[in-house]
């Protein structure tokens, strides 16, 4: 067997309860990430009550995390390829899930900002890792909409936090809000023990045999839950063994426009989105003066436009394709 007979194999499955159960697993914990991530913006309004923090901490506060995320996206990616995806995902999301049930018992602004600082390399971690292993069991054809179907519970847990905190916060407290987002994915990162590793990761690796266990456990898993023979195997196009990627390559032609178009487009986008939620809170509690709870109430809004997109986007965007969707 060789690299182009597992993507071959891999291809011709047709979508099933097994490919839905891989999204969940990795589902379940992508989303705690968007809600752990978030989780400080509606603890806030409370926080900067009862520890009396100066504007300059708020800022501090939200902006670590997003550090510790950076670092850990570039740290536990580059792990993930020398590794493998499942157990990488598996560590960041043991570590966020930590971190948060520490930001739960913090007693004063060091500490939660410190765990903050650790939390965000797990958060950071998890996204790219999941969405590489996703993308690597979608077949090409529906490679979008199996894609976004995925990528849609990100938005819904930001959604979630929002909903969450507002009933939360104001009648049981911070703590348990936080608390809340950190049992799930402990739990998460057990049940991942049933995912198998990448078969196209492994076979980029070198490692056949490997690939092929992996392989015919999916496929097995496949016919279980389709019930019917699998298709043949597609024509299989031989050939020269990949060479190994280096990350330079984004930086070198023909990706390197392609990585400017990318990078502004992420930046510019997530610099309005993750500012309007994590800022709206506090915002609305300062310097509006509402109450905590209108506070909490309000801030949902945003949310709930972001989840009503990203739904819509899953129905069209193998019908009209992603750059005239981006754009």
């Amino acid at each position: 067997m060789n690299e182009q007979e597992v993507i071959a194999r891999l291809e011709r499955l047709p979508a099933t309860r097994w490919h839905v159960k891989m999204r969940v697993l990795f589902g379940v914990a992508t989303f705690f990430d968007s809600f752990d991530a978030v989780a400080i913006a509606f603890a806030l309004p409370v926080l900067i009550r009862e520890w009396h923090i100066a504007p300059s901490q708020i800022g501090g506060i939200i902006s670590i995390g997003y550090v510790g995320q950076m670092i850990g996206a570039l740290f536990f990616g580059w792990l993930a390829e020398r590794i493998g995806r499942v157990k990488t995902a598996r560590m960041t999301i043991l570590i966020f899930g930590l971190m948060n049930l520490l930001c739960a018992v913090a007693q004063d602004y060091d500490q939660l900002f410190w765990f903050r600082f650790f939390q965000g390399l797990g958060l950071g971690g998890e996204v790219p890792i999941a969405a590489a292993y996703i993308a690597e069991l979608a077949p090409s054809r529906r490679r979008g909409h199996f894609f976004l179907a995925y990528e849609v519970v990100f938005v819904l847990g930001i959604f979630a936090a929002a909903i969450t905190g507002a009933w939360v916060v104001p009648r049981w407290g911070w703590q348990i809000f936080f608390a809340i987002g950190g049992l799930p994915p402990l739990i998460v990162a057990v049940w991942q023990r049933i995912c198998p590793e990448s078969p196209r990761w492994l076979a980029s690796k070198g490692r056949l045999a490997e690939a092929e266990i992996a392989l015919t456990l999916i496929e097995g898993e496949v016919a279980q839950s389709s019930g019917k023979e699998l298709p043949p195997v597609g024509p299989i196009v031989e050939r020269p063994p990949s060479p190994p990627t280096r990350w330079q390559e984004l930086f070198q032609p023909p990706y390197l426009s392609r990585t400017i178009v990318v990078w502004v487009i992420w930046s510019s986008t997530y610099m309005l989105s993750n500012g309007l939620y994590t800022w709206l809170p506090t915002l609305f509690s300062t310097v509006y003066k509402l109450s905590v709870q209108d506070s909490l109430n309000l801030s949902i809004g945003p949310t709930v436009m972001a989840l009503a997109a990203a739904i819509m986007c899953i129905y069209v965007v193998d019908r009209i394709g992603r750059r005239p969707l981006m754009a």
